[in-house]
């Protein structure tokens, strides 16, 4: 029985989510579901790659002199701009009713699996050697996990809740004249928002969390589309994605 039980739990494992009855089908592809133009009078057509070098917001060589290629070290107004923004996105969230976290940035192997991030990431996580510790991929995976093996009381959901966090990724397959700058880092910066709620009402709040994620764009007035992803473009976990490409 116990032979059965873990071949049954292995297959299992690897059943994704089903895909919400009205996400685009393969051959439909993704849709773009809203566009927000912003106006601004741009004299010098730069790319981000070049704008870091000409303000010296990081030090590439000290970048990699620390840590190698794919990591960076912000320095003066670099610092004070990662900062501001980070401080700014979680007083914003809070105001619009998130509850604020800091977690631990390591993480043990059955917080992933709760989340399907070994699914989504596990050639791409980092393994601590000779221990159950991996380094967050993301804050998704901790604001999850807090509510563990706990019954919630439907008076109390949703729970709305926040976190930043350095994200670490090995991104093996990144690599290119797309991913300089500032894409595609082994370690980069990311406020997260996560809403448990209602299976009934989870689409209500979906809708909710990208027009609260869509809000910073607005306020910093940023051209941005949202697009709704196909079948074959959902993580394991999703019924239903929006990207927002900015």
């Amino acid at each position: 029985l116990k032979e059965l039980e873990v071949k049954l739990n292995e297959l299992t494992s690897q059943l994704p989510n089903l895909p919400a009855l009205d996400t685009p089908t393969n051959e439909e592809g993704n849709k773009i579901i809203d566009n927000t133009e912003y106006q601004h009078n741009i004299q010098h057509n730069l790319t981000h790659e070049t704008i870091l070098k000409k303000l010296r917001l990081i030090d590439e060589e000290k970048s990699i002199l620390l840590s190698g290629s794919k990591f960076t070290v912000y320095q003066g107004l670099g610092s004070q701009l990662l900062h501001a923004l980070i401080n700014f996105m979680r007083s914003e969230n809070s105001r619009r009713g998130y509850r604020l976290f800091d977690t631990p940035y390591l993480v043990n192997a059955h917080n992933l699996y709760n989340t399907g991030q070994f699914h989504k990431f596990q050639d791409n996580l980092y393994k601590l050697e000779e221990s159950n510790f991996y380094l967050l991929p993301t804050a998704e995976v901790s604001l999850i996990n807090l509510y563990q093996n706990q019954i919630l009381i439907e008076e109390d959901l949703p729970l709305n809740l926040c976190a930043y966090s350095p994200c670490f990724r090995a991104e093996r397959m990144a690599a290119g004249q797309e991913n300089k700058g500032l894409i595609r880092l082994h370690q980069f910066h990311k406020v997260e928002l996560v809403k448990i709620v209602k299976p009934e009402n989870s689409y209500q709040e979906l809708e909710k969390l990208l027009a609260d994620a869509r809000n910073i764009l607005h306020l910093l007035k940023i051209p941005h589309r949202v697009i709704e992803l196909c079948h074959e473009e959902l993580g394991f976990t999703a019924a239903k994605t929006y990207d927002i490409e900015v």
